[in-house]
């Protein structure tokens, strides 16, 4: 066994090696337990409406979960100059919601929608001239992003190995 002479210290070479290989497993092993997280992207819901029925609805969705709708965006074609009224109202099972109206004067226009909905909450989306209009308003298209709530998703977790091993495979 040698000693050697480390930042001032005297050290054996035995001792420096255990260390280095003891270090060198430590951080082997923690390679292998890192892990890689994946989002859940927001669902795009989407509806197409040849014209807007006689009681204004052109809309309606159920939701399997809890979560928050947002970035909702509306498309239409006709005479909408003078504006349409366009409502998106959520309902819960007792009957409580949430809802919001804007005044829409473009044939495309997005809006932001930012209200939190329950697993069986059901929305309706309508649409209302402020004028008869000269040209009947149809093809509609009405679209919004629902984010589901954390605890409505699957968290997968995997282990950097088992990534490599999926991407192997491919």
């Amino acid at each position: 066994m040698s000693v050697e002479v480390i930042d001032g210290k005297l050290v054996s070479s035995l001792k420096l090696a255990q260390k280095l290989e003891a270090a060198n497993a430590r951080l082997l092993r923690r390679q292998g337990v890192a892990k890689v997280r994946s989002y859940i992207t927001p669902f795009p819901v989407s509806h197409f409406a040849l014209v807007i029925p006689p009681d204004g609805i052109v809309m309606r969705y159920m939701f399997p979960g809890g979560g928050k709708i947002s970035n909702a965006c509306v498309y239409m074609e006709g005479d909408i100059k003078k504006g349409v009224t366009l409502s998106a109202h959520s309902k819960s099972i007792t009957g409580i919601g949430v809802g919001m109206s804007a005044n829409i004067t473009k044939n495309f226009s997005k809006l932001k929608i930012d209200f939190s909905v329950a697993v069986g909450d059901r929305l309706e989306i309508t649409l209302a001239p402020v004028e008869v209009p000269k040209v009947p308003i149809g093809n509609i298209w009405v679209a919004f992003l629902w984010i589901p709530n954390v605890n409505e998703t699957d968290l997968k977790k995997f282990l950097q190995s088992e990534i490599a091993q999926l991407t192997d495979e491919e």
